[in-house]
């Protein structure tokens, strides 16, 4: 009877494997990708690990997001402003004046080049 609870004991103690933390998994995975991509073995040594602090992040997204938020409010006018150098051009062809007419065209259509540009990014 001894002899099963020892062993029984030795097997629970022997069985029972610490599983690995998240950031020995994530050590692991990167030191294997480094390893498989280094042309120097040698010259690669693990310094430090730290957690990626997520806060900056929220704060650089919330900022991104305002800037383009005022990016599109200000482009409403800007559309407007197009239209009505369009308008212009019109008006400009309808009384024969045809100098004014192209160039109210050009600056319409360089505006909207330029603003198609801010929107693309």
């Amino acid at each position: 009877m001894k002899k099963l609870t020892a062993l029984i004991f030795v097997f629970f103690i022997t069985s029972c494997e610490k599983s690995p933390s998240p950031k020995e998994i994530v050590k692991t995975k990167i030191e294997s990708h480094l390893f498989e991509s280094l042309n120097d073995l040698d010259s690669y040594e693990f310094v430090k690990m730290s957690e990626f602090d997520t806060i900056f992040k929220i704060d650089h997204y919330q900022k991104m997001v305002k800037e383009y938020s005022d990016i599109l409010e200000s482009m409403s006018g800007y559309t407007t402003s197009i239209e009505k150098f369009r308008e212009n051009a019109k008006f400009y062809i309808s009384i024969g004046n045809e100098t004014d007419a192209k160039e109210s065209i050009d600056l319409a259509d360089e505006m909207q080049n330029s603003y198609n540009d801010v929107v693309s990014d």
